[in-house]
């Protein structure tokens, strides 16, 4: 890539607005996964007998949360996927086309 062509895209406002929103989503989807970790471990800390609640049988809350992070994983990685084939790469490949004209 040489430094003119560089310079192109890094100076297209939709290339500054894909950058923008993409580091939002990555940022507010990081911040939700690390609020419900930490509080997970939180409570698990500081209240451990709310874990310990028996929800199904001998099942506990613990067993169930612990079930449903995965889970929980599985969809902020679908979201965030959605997001990069839907909206994303149709504006990189707008940036790519401009900045070859």
């Amino acid at each position: 890539m040489t430094p003119e062509l560089y310079q192109r895209i890094r100076s297209n406002p939709k290339y500054q607005d894909l950058v923008r929103r993409r580091g939002k989503a990555a940022w507010t989807l990081a911040i939700i996964t690390m609020v419900l970790f930490f509080g997970f471990i939180l409570i698990a800390a500081v209240n451990p007998g709310l874990l310990a609640t028996p929800v199904i049988g001998i099942t506990t809350l613990a067993v169930v949360v612990g079930a449903l992070i995965p889970v929980y994983l599985w969809v902020v990685t679908a979201i965030y996927i959605r997001l990069t084939s839907q909206e994303y790469d149709k504006i990189s490949e707008q940036i790519a086309r401009e900045a070859n004209q």
